[in-house]
Formats: structure tokens, C-alpha cells, sequence
């Protein structure tokens, strides 16, 4: 904006922070995101960053049978619009089911006013379609709404997602 910075000292949180800076954070409400992550954990997660390897080459389905192989995928969120773009990368067809009426998840549901992402925007590009204009290291909720719903229609994530649609139960089908 032009504007000078506020000093640090000047913010009503400053001592707050200072107070609790270097301290761990306490365990309430956060018990069970605080373990470890699993290996399959960080290679799903290291696989996006990679930019996803060919899993068909991981798999002993012949291609008629993985033709055959439909995925559902529960939500329209960051996590299942990725596994979404996995299976295009891999051939196999999917529909993702979304409660809501639109793509995106929380940046759909929220609304509020000045919401925002609370890590970098960076963090929310796809290592196939990075977004290099991100207007704020810390965007504001719609701006990553809009360069997801972009990556849904550029790549026809849009025309798989059912909205409106409420998963109550699931069976896997081992064949």
C-alpha cells in the first residue's frame, strides 16, 4: 500500500507473542493432529510435490481392468480435487461426491469477512499448475477459491464433481 509498517511493539498481540514465542503449544484441541506422519502420509503429500510419478506404474492392473475401475472420491476439497488429478493422470475414471453446492472446500464454506489462508498462499499451488500471481503471501479465502475452481475447469475436474450429494455409508468391492 505505500504505507509504513507498524512497528512490532505497537501491536496489541506483540507481548503475547513474545510471551509465548519458543514455548510449545499446549495439547488442547490438537491431540490428534500432533502425531508423526505415517510414510504413506509423506509420500502422498511428497508425490504432489514431485508432481505426481506415473502410478500406473505401480499398479499390476492390466489396462482393461483399470479402465473398468471407477473411483468416488468424498469432497471437493484441495485434498480430493489432487486425488482427483491423480486418477486423470492415471486414466481412471472418478465422480467426486460434494455435500456443498460448489469446488473447493473451506474456501468455499467460508465466507467471512477477511478470511485467509494462515500459511503461504505458495502452499495451496499444485506443482503441475503453481500459481505465480498470488496477490498476498497469506491469500485471502477467494483468491485461492478462484485458482482452484480454475484448475477444476482447465482440467475438467468441474464436470466430475456431483454437489449436492451426502455420503452416508461405503463398501469396498475387493474385485
Amino acid at each position: 500500500s505505500g504505507r509504513a509498517a507498524i512497528p512490532p511493539d505497537a501491536s496489541p498481540i506483540f507481548k503475547d507473542l513474545c510471551e509465548h514465542a519458543a514455548k510449545p503449544m499446549l495439547e488442547d484441541g490438537f491431540k490428534g493432529t500432533s502425531k508423526e506422519l505415517t510414510h504413506l502420509q509423506l509420500e502422498y503429500i511428497m508425490d504432489e510435490m514431485r508432481g505426481f510419478p506415473d502410478i500406473l506404474a505401480d499398479t499390476d492392473l492390466p489396462a482393461d481392468k483399470l479402465a473398468k475401475f471407477h473411483v468416488a472420491i468424498c469432497g471437493a476439497g484441495v485434498h480430493g480435487i489432487s486425488v482427483a488429478m491423480r486418477c486423470q493422470r492415471a486414466g481412471i475414471p472418478y465422480t467426486i461426491l460434494e455435500r456443498d453446492t460448489d469446488l473447493s472446500g473451506t474456501w468455499h464454506q467460508n465466507i467471512y469477512p477477511g478470511v485467509r489462508c494462515d500459511t503461504p498462499s505458495i502452499t495451496y499451488s499444485f506443482s503441475s499448475d503453481p500459481n505465480p500471481n498470488w496477490k498476498y503471501y497469506f491469500a485471502y479465502g477467494h483468491e485461492v477459491k478462484e485458482y482452484i475452481k480454475r484448475l477444476c475447469d482447465k482440467y475438467g475436474i468441474t464436470k466430475n464433481c456431483v454437489t449436492g450429494a451426502t455420503v452416508e455409508s461405503a463398501t469396498f468391492d475387493e474385485s
